[in-house]
C-alpha cells in the first residue's frame, strides 16, 4: 500500500487514504483500487455532485458525516492507468464535487479506450442530496433522505429507499425506483421504467419507447405517458388525505390500472381499441370517452379522478378493494 498525497488529506480534513499498488487482472489489464475519506470543514456536507463518464456510480447513505470514496481503475497499461484522473473539490457551502477524466481531457485517448474504466462508490451523509451523472454506465444510490437529480445517458439508473424530491433522466438506459418516499420525475427515451413503493405527492414518468410498470404508487398527482409503449399500474389512494388524480396515457400501447380505493374515483377512458371498466355502471361522453364511477358518494373532498387513454390500444381499469 502507498499513501496518497498527505498535503490533499490535511486540506480537504480528511482521514489517512491509501492507494493499492497496480496490479494485473484474469484478462490482463491493469487495476488499482484507492480510498480516500473527506469530512466536513466549515459546514456540514450538505450535497454530492458526482460526473463520471468512464463508468459506473454508486452512491450510499451513512449515518456519518464524512464521504468516502472507493474508486477502482482499469486500463490497458501502467502508462494510461496513471492518466486517469479522480478529481475532488469541496466547496465552502457544504458541496463536495466530485469528476473523471482522461489526463486534462485534451489527450488523444489510446485505440483500446474500450479497457479505460472508473468505478465509483460513494459513501455519503444520509441527509446529503446527490446530483450524479455518467455516461454508459450504472448509477446508482440508495439510503439518502435529501433526494437526488440523476442524469444517466446511455446508462442506468437504480434508486432504493430515497426519501426527497427524485429527478432522473436517460436515453435509452433502463431506470429502477424502489421505494421512494417524496416527489418522483423520470424520463427516458428509450427505456423501460419501473417503479415500486413510491409515496410522494406528485408522480410524472415519461417516455417514448419502452414499458412503464409501476406497483404500490400511493402518489396524490399521478402522470405517465408513452408514445409507443405499454403502461401497467397498480394504485393506493390510501395516502390521499385531499382530492387526488391518476392519468395515464399511451399513443399506441395498451393501459391498464387497477386502484387499491378508499375514496370515490370518477374514471374516463377512451381508446381505439376496448375499453373495460370493470364493476362500473358506465355511460358514454362526447369524444368517444366513456365515463364511470366507483365507490359511494361522498364528501366531495372524497373524489378522486382517474383519466385513461390510448389512441390505438386497449384501455383497462378495475378496482381493488382494501
Amino acid at each position: 500500500m502507498r499513501a496518497v498525497s498527505a498535503v490533499v488529506a490535511l486540506v480537504l480534513g480528511a482521514a489517512p487514504a491509501a492507494a493499492q499498488a497496480p496490479g494485473h487482472d484474469d484478462e490482463g489489464e491493469v487495476v488499482e483500487r484507492a480510498e480516500l475519506t473527506v469530512g466536513p470543514a466549515r459546514r456540514p456536507i450538505r450535497a454530492v455532485v458526482v460526473d463520471n463518464a468512464l463508468g459506473d456510480v454508486r452512491v450510499e447513505g451513512h449515518d456519518g458525516e464524512q464521504v468516502t470514496i472507493i474508486s477502482v481503475k482499469h486500463a490497458p497499461d501502467v502508462d494510461t492507468l496513471e492518466r486517469l484522473r479522480v478529481t475532488l473539490v469541496p466547496d465552502p457551502d457544504g458541496t463536495v464535487r466530485l469528476t473523471t477524466a482522461l489526463g486534462d481531457g485534451r489527450e488523444r485517448p489510446p485505440a483500446s479506450l474500450g479497457m479505460l474504466r472508473i468505478d465509483l462508490t460513494i459513501r455519503v451523509p444520509r441527509s446529503a442530496r446527490v446530483d450524479g451523472r455518467v455516461g454508459s454506465g450504472r448509477l446508482e444510490v440508495k439510503n439518502v433522505d435529501g433526494g437526488a437529480e440523476l442524469d444517466a445517458g446511455a446508462g442506468t439508473i437504480h434508486v432504493e429507499n430515497v426519501a426527497g424530491r427524485v429527478q432522473a433522466r436517460s436515453v435509452d438506459g433502463d431506470q429502477q425506483f424502489q421505494t421512494v418516499f417524496g416527489d418522483l420525475d423520470a424520463h427516458a427515451v428509450d427505456a423501460d421504467l419501473e417503479l415500486d413503493t413510491i409515496r410522494g405527492r406528485f408522480l410524472s414518468a415519461q417516455i417514448h419507447s419502452g414499458t412503464i410498470a409501476a406497483r404500490r404508487v400511493a402518489s396524490r398527482d399521478v402522470r405517465l405517458l408513452a408514445i409507443d409503449g405499454d403502461i401497467h399500474v397498480e394504485a393506493d389512494t390510501a395516502d390521499w388525505r385531499r382530492r387526488g388524480s391518476i392519468v395515464v396515457s399511451s399513443l399506441r400501447g395498451d393501459v391498464d390500472v387497477s386502484v387499491r380505493a378508499t375514496v370515490r374515483l370518477q374514471v374516463r377512458a377512451r381508446a381505439g381499441g376496448d375499453v373495460v371498466l370493470a364493476g362500473a355502471v358506465t355511460r358514454s361522453g362526447s369524444q368517444r370517452w366513456i365515463e364511470g364511477q366507483f365507490g359511494q358518494a361522498g364528501r366531495p373532498s372524497q373524489l378522486g379522478t382517474v383519466k385513461l387513454e390510448s389512441r390505438y390500444g386497449d384501455v383497462a381499469f378495475s378496482v381493488v378493494n382494501p
